[in-house]
């Protein structure tokens, strides 16, 4: 029996070393953070750095949260900032956002305020810190700016590694569901200044799987960001009013950034659509009517009218709706 309680004995010894040495490990690691953002010229401050949580866990709370990249002119503020983990699997951390923030740019000052911001991030056990999962839970978000409001029921998005063997190398799958998203007058007036839509934007869901060159970990952090190759696209859906859009299909990325392949796009009402897109300026007049006389007959083939099944094709840095040239596609790359 002695040498039994002097088996537990030692090993909760040892435990309480592990969690002191592990904690202040933490507390190290965000400090160096801190003076490293300093070093290269951002504001990075704070009022304190504490860790708690004895003895199975490390709670890491960073009270006045302050960072700016002066030369861009971005900056975050958070009373508070909290990150959990096990002290027994340090490579899960839990992200804990307060009910208010602000976010800054060389134009505005956003206050963001939430009912739940909360996140993890799962990391392979390894010394690269391969991206595993990720998971952003939000609820009850506002947003007041410069004489503008703007408000998201709740959102949710998630990440996962895919394997290899179901998917290109160093693919993730991602996620993403938005419910009541209600435009800032000004933002919605950009889309839609003819005023078709209601101000908030009922659903938009997303599922893809984009595949990129180089997995994300901590050196993708510290240096070259991995840039996509492959967007594979299961499924779009965004419910807004009368207007419903639905997509699906397969997209490789070039060595410039720009999109190759095709989408197969079913819109319902899409007129609407097409004149919220020439009414904005995201595409002329002039083409917003070509394509709108092409589509009325490739719609009414369909029997329906009013709903449009068509491929969005991408090539050679450029977009076609059908058969119609509509402007340049987008690069896709990761700065």
């Amino acid at each position: 029996m002695r040498i039994i309680a002097g088996i537990i004995i030692l090993g909760l010894i040892g435990w309480c070393g592990w969690w002191f040495v592990g904690s202040s490990a933490q507390e190290d690691a965000w400090e160096s953070w801190f003076q490293e953002r300093k070093d290269v010229g951002w504001v990075a401050e704070n009022s304190d750095i504490s860790v708690r949580g004895f003895p199975n866990r490390f709670d890491t709370t960073i009270s006045d949260f302050q960072l700016a990249d002066t030369q861009s002119g971005w900056a975050w503020s958070a009373p508070f900032f909290q990150i959990f983990m096990l002290s027994y699997k340090p490579n899960h951390v839990i992200a804990v956002w307060p009910d208010t923030q602000k976010v800054s740019g060389p134009q505005d000052t956003v206050t963001v305020t939430n009912d739940v911001m909360r996140g993890s991030v799962v990391f392979l056990p390894n010394t690269d810190l391969t991206l595993d999962t990720t998971q952003i839970e939000i609820k009850g978000m506002g947003f007041l700016g410069q004489n503008w409001t703007a408000g998201l029921e709740s959102a949710n998005f998630a990440t996962r590694r895919v394997e290899p063997e179901d998917a290109p190398d160093f693919a993730h799958q991602i996620g993403f569901d938005a419910i009541n998203l209600t435009l800032s007058e000004r933002l919605k007036n950009t889309f839609d200044p003819a005023g078709i839509l209601p101000p908030t934007l009922e659903r938009a869901h997303l599922d893809v799987t984009a595949a990129f060159d180089a997995p994300w970990d901590r050196h993708s952090i510290e240096g070259r960001k991995p840039q996509l190759t492959v967007i594979s696209v299961k499924d779009i859906n965004i419910t807004w009013g009368k207007l419903n859009l639905k997509a699906n299909g397969k997209l490789k990325v070039d060595a410039r950034g720009y999109p190759n392949g095709d989408l197969k796009l079913k819109a319902r009402n899409w007129q609407e659509m097409l004149s919220m897109a020439a009414a904005s300026g995201l595409i002329s007049r002039d083409i917003a009517k070509t394509v709108k006389d092409a589509l009325r007959f490739i719609s009414a083939l369909g029997g329906d009218g009013n709903t449009l099944n068509v491929p969005l094709s991408f090539a050679n840095g450029a977009i076609r709706l059908g058969p119609i040239p509509i402007g340049q596609a987008p690069r896709l790359v990761i700065q």
